[in-house]
């Protein structure tokens, strides 16, 4: 993004930035020429009936090919459901928010504190302090759970899962082998020289690591046991400490924020872009972009603005948000950026062409904890604690239907002696044919809390006795 208003680009030509409060600035640049047409917030150009009719059409042959093709695995790609899971920890669920009806077409129950989703497409994790569950996104429910060492990180980029132990070592692997991993079982690709590495993965699956002051690259490759690693580069300067420490990628260009020096370091070169120079990061509060693919921009958040920092250089742009409140994480989808804050709640959006949008999150409760979803394109505010979500990339639309019309199953682990498919007596287990939404006990041994059998049924069906 290189401003809100843009009048042409090409050799010579100037780029206004119109900035909330502030006055309008002018800078050369250079580069292809562009134009942006507005038509005001909200507003699309629609085509001719007949585009319409021909994609119709078109649609309806693809269609037809694909009942007929046996399928075709690929190792990545952008495949999504059209929906972002959020979370409602206060009241123990997660759930499937359909951003395009604005409902909320699945639940589960969460398994205790401490839980975070990590989403990419169809792929779901529910990490937790001591382990991780896949979810099978199709049947909505939980598969086997996985265990690793207290205080491991866990981070999913396209297919790929990274895993970072307290003592260092890192793991590079697909959905699968994540699926059925062992710390004890498996080799490290990296052992970091002193305490956990800071890590990040592209939205492609390619790994970047900082390990001290050497970033290290992982590019993605079709099969993750093939994974190797590229000669590092040396970041001379960078804090040593962890905590002062966040990384992100843009497109395949690691960005890491160095909140002691107030620096970025942008790309595999690490070019250092000062913020402290112009006095844009006032605390170490600041919260640094979630990955995203390529953009001219990376955006970083502090308490009281959004900053978009060139990524080839140049000054950085601020937007104040109105208020002062605890950042969350900004995120970046087709063209646009988007910052909240918690306590303040207020929220920005700023889409490439258009006047930023600064607001206060209507029916955000102060004590919430605001945080940005965002699964493959598709952007949504999510006060994680209190489960209310907004569809901040359009109307602000306010989504809160976590209470389900369904009967709720309980029962304890260890009731039913074994899981099983739902049935035609609507046992517990998994879901069958029926539609129903449950979840299997997540094993005790993992560790995460809340291992009792809860699913959401269908009133309608009669509740068969758990198996002896």
């Amino acid at each position: 993004m290189n401003g809100w208003s843009v009048s042409g680009r090409g050799s010579g030509s100037e780029r206004c930035r119109v900035l909330p409060g502030r006055s309008r600035v002018q800078e050369p640049t250079g580069g292809l020429a562009m134009s942006v047409a507005m038509q005001g917030e909200g507003h699309w150009r629609r085509g001719p009936v007949i585009t319409a009719v021909a994609l119709a059409t078109a649609a309806v042959v693809v269609g037809g090919l694909a009942i007929g093709s046996p399928g075709v695995t690929t190792s990545h790609g952008a495949v999504t459901n059209g929906g972002v899971w959020v979370t409602a920890a206060q009241q123990g669920l997660m759930g499937r928010l359909n951003v395009d009806v604005a409902e909320l077409d699945a639940r589960l129950t969460s398994t205790g504190d401490g839980v975070e989703i990590l989403q990419s497409g169809y792929h779901v994790l529910e990490t937790g302090p001591n382990g991780m569950v896949p979810i099978n996104t199709a049947t909505v429910t939980r598969q086997k759970a996985v265990s690793y060492l207290p205080g491991t990180r866990v981070a999913l980029g396209g297919d790929r899962v990274v895993f970072v132990s307290p003592d260092g070592r890192v793991w590079i692997l697909s959905l699968d082998e994540a699926a059925a991993f062992s710390p004890q079982a498996v080799e490290p690709i990296h052992q970091a020289s002193g305490g956990p590495p800071t890590v990040t993965v592209s939205t492609r699956g390619t790994v970047f690591l900082l390990d001290g002051d050497q970033l290290l690259t992982f590019p993605f490759t079709p099969i993750a046991a093939r994974t190797t690693g590229e000669d590092p580069i040396t970041v001379s300067g960078v804090s040593t400490q962890e905590e002062m420490l966040q990384m992100t990628a843009v497109g395949e260009s690691p960005v890491i924020l160095d909140s002691e020096n107030r620096q970025l370091r942008i790309g595999e070169e690490a070019v250092v872009h000062d913020l402290d120079e112009a006095n844009l990061i006032p605390s170490v509060t600041a919260a640094l972009q979630q990955p995203a693919p390529a953009s001219e921009d990376v955006a970083v958040a502090t308490e009281e603005a959004l900053l978009l920092v060139p990524m080839d250089g140049g000054p950085a742009e601020k937007i104040d948000s109105g208020g002062t409140g605890e950042p969350a994480p900004p995120a970046q989808s087709k063209g646009c950026f988007y910052g909240a804050w918690s306590q303040s709640a207020r929220y920005i959006r700023a889409c490439e062409g258009s006047i930023p949008v600064v607001e206060a999150v209507d029916g955000a409760d102060p004590l919430g904890t605001l945080v940005l979803r965002v699964n493959s394109g598709l952007v949504v505010l999510n006060d994680q604690e209190l489960g209310p979500c907004w569809r901040i990339a359009d109307d602000m639309t306010r989504i809160d239907d976590w209470a389900a019309d369904q009967a709720i199953l309980t029962g304890e682990t260890g009731e039913t002696g074994e899981t099983g498919e739902t049935g035609e007596t609507g046992e517990t287990g998994e879901t069958g044919e029926t539609g129903e939404i449950a979840r299997a006990a997540t094993d005790p041994e993992v560790g995460i809390p809340g291992a009792s059998v809860v699913g959401l049924v269908d009133p309608s069906r009669p509740i068969g006795r758990p198996a002896p």
